[in-house]
């Protein structure tokens, strides 16, 4: 997530610079200006607040929340509101994950639900065509269903990656990389807490003869049936890995 805020950061600076280019060579110096300072907002909350590691994703799309709602206090940027909201929410679920995504989404709606109402009473008129905020509405439905089908597709597949990474393949217990892992925070927390824990370690006995005169097959078959009778026994807060060949 914080690469994400990062890349993302930078390409909306660039963005709004690009923005500001094309409205400068229109005669808009208002807008170009505005966008300008819009970019120069994200360079220096990038430059300040990347080292906020735990928060800065979160702090992000508070950001870009806060410059889409401030944008109508101005006419002028209010009409360009309708670019960025199906692209806001969007920008919520690449970030911070369906799960946090969808929360933000929904303040994101009800946000402007007021902010729309807000300037209307001032106004006396709505900021975006009223066919032109129907059809991005569907548009923003179509794309958030899209994307929040998506997020769950990709959750689902690094979770399958991450099983797969980190499991011996044969015995389904945790691989020899993902034992060190474990083993290395439980010593820590020893260390620090005295908390004390247990370490045992077993191998099976003329398994190498085993294979050569049975067979791998038959092998692999006592290494699942071991499996199965150790992981019966053991407790919720164990961990059970295979370290070696066997």
């Amino acid at each position: 997530m914080l690469f994400r805020s990062k890349s993302l950061s930078r390409i909306l600076v660039l963005i709004m610079i690009l923005l500001g280019l094309f409205e400068f060579q229109h005669g808009n110096y208002d807008a170009s200006v505005l966008h300008w300072f819009i970019g120069l907002f994200f360079a220096a909350f990038l430059f300040f607040m990347q080292k906020q590691r735990s928060v800065f994703p979160s702090l992000t799309v508070a950001a870009i929340y806060f410059v889409y709602f401030a944008s109508f206090l101005t006419p002028l940027l209010a009409v360009q509101t309708l670019f960025w909201f199906p692209i806001v929410p969007l920008i919520s679920l690449f970030i911070l994950g369906r799960s946090r995504g969808i929360w933000w989404t929904v303040l994101f709606l009800l946000g402007n639900s007021i902010v729309i109402g807000q300037y209307y009473s001032l106004h006396k008129e709505f900021p975006w065509p009223e066919n032109f905020f129907f059809y991005t509405l569907i548009g923003f439905v179509v794309i958030f269903l899209t994307a929040f089908a998506y997020e769950g597709i990709k959750v689902r597949l690094e979770k399958g990656l991450r099983t797969r990474a980190e499991s011996d393949y044969l015995t389904n217990t945790l691989n020899r990389y993902k034992f060190f892992s474990v083993l290395d925070r439980e010593l820590e927390r020893f260390h620090r807490y005295d908390s004390r824990f247990s370490l045992l370690m077993f191998d099976i006995d003329h398994f190498k003869r085993l294979n050569d005169e049975y067979g791998h097959i038959t092998g692999d078959n006592v290494l699942k049936k071991l499996t199965k009778v150790v992981s019966d026994d053991l407790r919720k807060t164990d961990v059970f890995a295979r370290y070696g060949g066997e």
